[in-house]
């Protein structure tokens, strides 16, 4: 996404949830090392092409941290959005 669509990239909702129930709810004004931070880094040690992606972890409710532990299962589906940005959903396959 062109940066024209975000007015500033460390002041965004982040949620996640699995099946309608929120999981994790967060603000990237929360994150370890700033988006800026990030791509000076990766850019120091290789080349980033348009729509390379960066992983950068997750906020706090991640499934296995909780008590009890909460594991994806077939049928699910689990949605992330980030404000302003966009949503993924993703149906759970078996396997």
């Amino acid at each position: 996404m062109p940066k024209e669509f975000v007015q500033d990239p460390q002041k965004l909702k982040i949620t996640y949830t699995l099946d309608g129930k929120v999981m994790q709810d967060s603000n990237t004004s929360e994150m370890i090392h700033s988006i800026d931070e990030m791509l000076h880094f990766g850019s120091n040690i290789l080349t980033l092409h348009p729509g390379d992606i960066i992983a950068t972890g997750s906020p706090s409710g991640v499934g296995v941290a909780r008590t009890p532990p909460i594991f994806l299962k077939a049928g699910q589906i689990s949605v992330c959005s980030y404000e302003g940005v966009g949503t993924l959903t993703n149906p759970i396959q078996g396997g």
